[in-house]
C-alpha cells in the first residue's frame, strides 16, 4: 500500500506507511480501505488482496455514494487477460433460451469458464462492459439478474458499464458482455 500511495504521490501518515508496509499474510480475499490526500482531495483506496498479493485497487473518490454492484475505478497490475464478448449460447454454440436473465446467466459462465482457461476467476476481473438490446427489461429484472450475477460470479464487482444497443450480431442474443482481468504474476 505505502508503494501505491508513492507512486500516486499520495501523502500518507509516518504510522499509515508502517502498517502499509507489513507483509500480508492472509490467504483469502480481503478489502482494506486506506484515505490518503491527493492534489487537496481525500479519496479512499480499498485494496484487493488475493493469497497475499496485491491485484488492484478500487477507487472511490471521498463523498460520493458507494457504487451498487460496481466499482466506479480499478488500479490493477499483473498479467492482462481479455474476453471477448460473451453471449447466451452454450459451448456448441446454441442457445436454450430467449430468456433475458437465463442468458445473462449463461453468458457470465462463458465468462467464468473463459478465464479459467488463463488460471484466472471472477476475482480478478477489472472491467466488464454489458451490451444490451433492451434496457427496460434490465432494469426491470434487475433483482433477479443480481442473484444470478451473484451465483456465478460471487460478490466481485469491477468497473462496469452498461451500454443499450440496436442488435447484436447473434439474431437470438439478448445481451453480450465483455471482460477483462488481471492476474497476479
Amino acid at each position: 500500500m505505502a508503494d501505491l500511495c508513492e507512486r500516486h504521490g499520495l501523502r500518507i501518515s509516518e504510522s499509515m506507511a508502517s502498517q502499509a508496509r507489513q507483509p500480508v499474510t492472509q490467504s483469502v480475499i480481503a478489502s482494506e480501505a486506506r484515505q490518503s490526500i491527493l492534489d487537496g482531495q481525500l479519496f479512499s483506496i480499498h485494496t484487493k488482496i488475493h493469497k497475499g498479493i496485491n491485484m488492484f485497487n478500487v477507487l472511490q473518490p471521498e463523498g460520493w455514494a458507494p457504487a451498487k454492484g460496481y466499482a466506479n475505478g480499478i488500479e490493477a497490475r499483473g498479467r492482462m487477460v481479455f474476453i471477448a464478448g460473451m453471449i447466451g449460447w452454450n459451448g456448441q454454440s446454441q442457445f436454450e433460451t430467449d430468456d433475458f436473465v437465463a442468458q445473462c446467466r449463461q453468458a457470465l459462465q462463458n465468462i467464468v469458464d473463459t478465464l479459467a482457461c488463463a488460471g484466472a476467476g471472477p476475482q480478478h476481473m477489472a472491467r466488464m462492459t454489458w451490451y444490451v438490446k433492451d434496457k427496460k427489461e434490465y432494469l426491470a429484472r434487475g433483482r433477479e439478474l443480481g442473484k444470478v450475477y451473484q451465483e456465478v460470479i460471487g460478490k466481485n464487482y469491477p468497473a462496469m458499464t452498461l451500454v443499450q444497443v440496436a442488435d447484436l450480431v447473434e439474431d437470438r442474443a439478448l445481451v453480450e458482455i465483455e471482460v477483462t482481468a488481471v492476474v497476479p504474476e
